[in-house]
């Protein structure tokens, strides 16, 4: 896949502070290298200081569920990082359970809350 690096500065710029920092500390292992100076760029321009990245990463380590090969498993209806899996099913036009499948859930999510 072709790196676009504009697609992902103006990314950036619209996205809140908290997502920039999950991006560069929880998904950290799953992105290209240009996309997280260009990341962390905004994070400085937003007045995020290297020991506030720090600390988020931190904060994140114990709580985030990791696949395994090693990345961050991502949330099933969000797209912030997990915290829990559980089972439930796959319906079909909302209607008809179809099989049983394996969610995650973020923080928000678990709690029955949108993000």
């Amino acid at each position: 896949m072709h790196f676009d690096a504009d697609r992902v500065r103006q990314n950036a710029r619209v996205a809140d502070t908290d997502d920039l920092l999950d991006r560069v500390t929880v998904y950290r292992e799953g992105m290209e290298p240009e996309a997280l100076d260009l990341i962390e760029e905004e994070l400085r321009a937003r007045g995020v200081t290297p020991a506030q990245i720090a600390a988020h990463a931190r904060q994140r380590q114990g709580q985030v569920l990791r696949l395994p090969d090693g990345t961050a498993a991502v949330c099933s209806f969000c797209r912030r990082p997990a915290v829990a899996e559980g089972w439930g099913w796959h319906w079909l036009l909302g209607l008809l359970p179809i099989f049983p499948r394996r969610f995650f859930y973020c923080l928000a999510c678990r709690r029955g809350r949108s993000p």
